[in-house]
């Protein structure tokens, strides 16, 4: 009996034993399954829908016409961002080379070549400007290309020294296009001339400044570039609203370089800072006179980026189609409108601004105030229909 009872029990033990085993391994499969599930969009009603899709990622993406996130910044990437980046480095490298020209030969039609490139780059910098995350965030691409006013006494020490280094942080205020500006441009062509022909160090001080500019913006395009570092393939994928996400730095930077029109171009040269009293002289481009039309290019470009107009001229998906997407047609026209009347405003203020500002400040104050009628329709409106977070702040109250 003994025996026998010892056998059931073993029996019984084993089979309890492996009961438990079993539902081990199952519990484990049923993990591991859940793990394994493949991600992605499970909604059938959002236009990028995964069929093979078990777990939702918050990918989703809804449409109207044929609009998605996704097809926007595609568009915005390569139509409009690298095109505009490549114009950048063209204006660069034929800076570059027109500097190299004039170095070797002092001459007056040298020098007025050297003049109508770097207006070129100016110009070609306010479409860039806007773009400052990835690769540009992280070379602080527009503080090295574009601190304004430029600080005409480190210059000029620098100069006097014959040392210094352009790759430190601590020379922003005594390079990019605004250094350039003051050398080429300040004063009489004779006379500018006349200080070149009078210090190798100056004309050692501007060939490098100007190669250090055509260095700072050849390592961010490349950085975008699908034959360099690939950034566009991370903006065009990275969809959503997150702080992270294309969308929101875009949104964001787009805000914030609207914002640098009306406050450093405009505002600041106006007195809006100093409780009414001007500084003409902190305009940008404040030597080569064309500190007006610099703002107008740059809200331009701010316009066109925001309707989608390729460097082509076509129109492709821009943030007024997400906006008509999301049935804020009211709010995409009503921006729509408010830039026109910002940008015509601004053509109506000659150059040289800083002169205008002293002689007729009020049709520069009308500018002003246009353009920052505008500022509450993207910052706030707009950014909250694309349920973006505005990240930066800056200190003015709009």
């Amino acid at each position: 009996m003994a025996c026998l009872y010892y056998y059931v029990n073993e029996k019984l033990y084993a089979n309890i034993m492996g009961k438990q085993t079993l539902i081990i391994l199952i519990i484990s499969c049923f993990t591991m399954l859940s793990c394994c599930k493949r991600k992605g969009c499970t909604d059938p009603l959002a236009a990028n829908f995964e069929e093979k899709a078990k777990k939702d990622d918050g990918s989703c993406e809804y449409t109207t016409n044929g609009f998605t996130v996704a097809k926007m910044l595609e568009d915005i990437g390569n139509d409009i961002i690298l095109p505009r980046y490549e114009a950048m480095i063209e204006a660069a490298e034929n800076l570059n080379n027109s500097v190299a020209v004039f170095t070797a030969d002092l001459t007056e039609t040298n020098l007025v070549d050297v003049q109508s490139k770097l207006k070129t780059a100016e110009l070609a910098w306010q479409e860039c400007s806007t773009f400052e995350f990835g690769p540009a965030e992280d070379n602080s691409l527009r503080t090295h290309v574009n601190t304004f006013p430029t600080d005409t006494t480190s210059i000029e020490n620098k100069i006097t020294l014959g040392t210094y280094d352009l790759s430190s942080f601590l020379a922003v205020g005594y390079k990019g296009l605004p250094a350039i500006d003051y050398l080429v441009n300040k004063g009489l062509n004779t006379e500018i001339i006349q200080k070149f022909q009078g210090s190798a160090n100056r004309l050692t001080f501007l060939k490098d400044v100007v190669l250090v500019f055509d260095n700072d913006v050849n390592v961010v395009y490349n950085g975008w570039a699908s034959t360099g570092d690939n950034y566009i393939n991370t903006f065009v994928s990275s969809t959503g609203s997150t702080v992270s996400s294309s969308l929101s730095l875009l949104v964001n930077q787009f805000n914030f370089d609207y914002e640098l029109v009306k406050q450093a171009k405009v505002g600041i040269p106006l007195g809006k800072q100093t409780l009414g009293v001007p500084l003409p002289e902190q305009c940008e481009g404040y030597y080569g006179e064309v500190s007006s039309e610099l703002a107008q290019k740059s809200l331009k470009g701010l316009y066109d980026l925001y309707l989608g107009i390729s460097e082509q001229g076509e129109d492709k998906n821009g943030l007024d189609d997400y906006l008509t997407s999301n049935n804020a047609s009211v709010l995409s026209g009503d921006i729509k409108s408010r830039f026109d009347l910002a940008i015509s405003a601004m053509e109506d203020v000659p150059d040289p601004m800083a002169e205008t500002i002293i002689n007729n400040q009020s049709i520069v104050d009308l500018a002003y105030e246009e353009i920052r009628k505008l500022v509450v329709l993207i910052k706030t409106d707009m950014s909250t229909e694309m349920e973006v977070s505005i990240t930066y702040s800056d200190g003015d109250g709009d």
